[in-house]
């Protein structure tokens, strides 16, 4: 916060929020050592009491990847949503290996799991907030045809882009407001370009930003 932070990025992970009967719990003794090590209400508490905006990221990995439980998994985003929605100021849906690039789930599977997330977010007033579509790593997904994921994130983003599956947001394109970027160990790069020229991607008739974050710089980047 010293050094001007505004934001702060909170993984909502589902190996964290164990489901026990029918209740998700976010308050526990991961480690079974007597210490709650997950308590996700103590860290959105924090933002708040330093003014710090929560961006909450809405993660997998989803369970049974290859015919994922849609019902489940809007259980679980309407609980998220039910028990911090009023704290959180913008939402993002995966982060890498978490979900856009979970092994095991398809383009497909990963646009079914965005639409039943919007829908839960719209459901319970969360539209008016912006919601971004979850982070691959930035060279290996997004700009590099050689890169891993290139062909995977591909399409998803086609996947979007023709979506035509009408719902209380709309179409895919209208749900999500930016793209996240990871830039990892290159913040001056990343910094430099966008204020050159803005990251957008296009998704459906809409050019939305891309937001910019896990600015860690590599030791071996530091030198």
């Amino acid at each position: 916060m010293r050094a001007g932070a505004t934001w702060d990025r909170w993984p909502f992970e589902r190996p964290w929020i164990p489901k026990i009967g029918n209740v998700f719990v976010f308050d526990h003794d991961v480690n079974q050592d007597g210490n709650n090590d997950i308590i996700y209400t103590q860290a959105v508490a924090h933002d708040q009491d330093n003014g710090l905006n929560t961006l909450a990221i809405i993660n997998g990995p989803v369970p049974n990847p290859s015919a994922p439980d849609l019902e489940d998994w809007r259980d679980y985003v309407e609980t998220i949503v039910t028990a911090y929605g009023d704290k959180v100021d913008a939402w993002e849906i995966g982060n890498e290996g978490g979900l856009p690039e979970q092994p095991g789930l398809t383009p497909e599977g990963y646009v079914n799991i965005l639409r039943t997330t919007c829908e839960a977010l719209y459901k319970h007033g969360q539209g008016d907030k912006p919601i971004l579509l979850g982070s691959p790593e930035f060279s290996t997904s997004l700009f590099e045809p050689d890169g891993l994921h290139f062909q995977h994130w591909k399409d998803v983003l086609r996947l979007i882009h023709d979506d035509n599956e009408s719902r209380n947001y709309g179409h895919l394109p209208n749900c999500l407001d930016a793209v996240g970027v990871h830039v990892y160990g290159r913040p001056i790069f990343f910094i430099r370009h966008y204020r050159a020229r803005p990251f957008q991607c296009r998704l459906g008739s809409r050019s939305v930003e891309s937001w910019g974050m896990d600015h860690r710089t590599r030791r071996d980047v530091a030198g």
